[in-house]
């Protein structure tokens, strides 16, 4: 039982973290719940990148190799789940959206029964552990996250408010994002677009002409050593930085 207290006319906002909100039971006086003031508290911090999810795929893989269109989700759009909002300090989320809907992704293989594991298609399954078909903010996570360590590794004297700011002005806009901007935050996010702005002004890769005499021993990006000139133009590494031969 939840007892609130207040003068006639108050407003209260509040949100538990199972459902989309509460609901009013019929009762007079109290409206349903929504998802429109359920963000984190730690959403709030100005540094902090906040994400959203929106559907990139509304076939559901199964574990039986079955697959399945949800009518829940329209491909492009925003998902349902996905919280926003404007903070208490004015912190607007989320910042970008980015896929959360019917994710493949390992799951947690103590999570399902032996029979669904033994069930499962070979492709949804590896070294005894299973894949699934999973959808959340918890998915779109993830994946802005590994964006981030990408940039990072590319251009690692890139500061926390420079990362936010490439993500927010390289993020796509479409008809998804200009019906509903305040559910997509700065749009959905664009790898590609944002690590080129950030190597823009970055000195983490330098443009480099190759002088064999003067130069040091060079390896391609995956270790592999390059005697003398490379024999290709691209991105090498040469002590520990990387440059571009030309």
């Amino acid at each position: 039982m939840l007892c609130i207290g207040g003068a006639e006319g108050t407003d209260i906002d509040l949100w538990e973290d199972y459902s989309t909100g509460y609901s009013s039971f019929g009762k007079e006086g109290v409206v349903n719940g929504d998802n429109t003031k359920s963000q984190s508290d730690w959403a709030s911090a100005t540094s902090c990148i906040s994400v959203g999810a929106y559907t990139a795929n509304n076939t559901q893989r199964k574990l039986n190799g079955n697959s399945d269109t949800s009518a829940y989700y329209t491909l492009g759009d925003w998902a349902y789940f996905s919280s926003y909002g404007t903070s208490i300090n004015g912190e607007p989320a989320p910042t970008v959206c980015a896929p959360g809907v019917n994710v493949v992704a390992a799951a947690n293989r103590y999570y399902y029964s032996v029979y669904n594991i033994n069930n499962a298609k070979d492709e949804m399954k590896w070294d005894g552990g299973v894949y699934d078909a999973i959808s959340g903010t918890s998915m779109a996570t993830p994946c802005v996250s590994g964006i981030v360590a990408l940039w990072l590794e590319a251009v690692p004297e890139a500061t926390p408010a420079q990362i936010k700011e490439a993500m927010a002005s390289t993020a796509v806009q479409d008809k998804f994002t200009a019906a509903s901007p305040e559910k997509f935050g700065h749009g959905k996010v664009d790898a590609l677009s944002g690590l080129q702005l950030l190597m823009k002004g970055s000195t983490g890769i330098s443009q480099h002409t190759y002088d064999c005499m003067a130069d040091h021993v060079y390896y391609t990006l995956q270790g592999v050593r390059v005697a003398c000139k490379p024999q290709q133009r691209g991105i090498y590494l040469k002590g520990n930085k990387k440059v571009v031969v030309e």
